[in-house]
């Protein structure tokens, strides 16, 4: 039996969000990380939705990165 992993929600602090952001960086489209995973905004590689980013995907806005980070895993 395959056990699946789940993610939590937590909280993450107003500085923390924006340590992310200084580091990561905001992208609206897709790219490939260093470690070669599609990633998408401040360095998401899964949406809210659990869906995982993909290089095909539509830009996202500057807002929609920052909804995203608020619901970071």
């Amino acid at each position: 039996m395959v056990n699946k992993i789940q993610r939590r929600p937590h909280e993450t602090s107003d500085n923390g969000k924006e340590l992310i952001k200084k580091y990561e960086g905001f992208s609206s489209t897709t790219y490939l990380c260093p470690a070669k995973v599609p990633t998408i905004g401040y360095g998401a590689t899964y949406y809210p939705n659990d869906k995982a980013v993909t290089l095909k995907d539509t830009p996202i806005t500057e807002k929609q990165a920052d909804e995203m980070l608020s619901l970071c895993w």
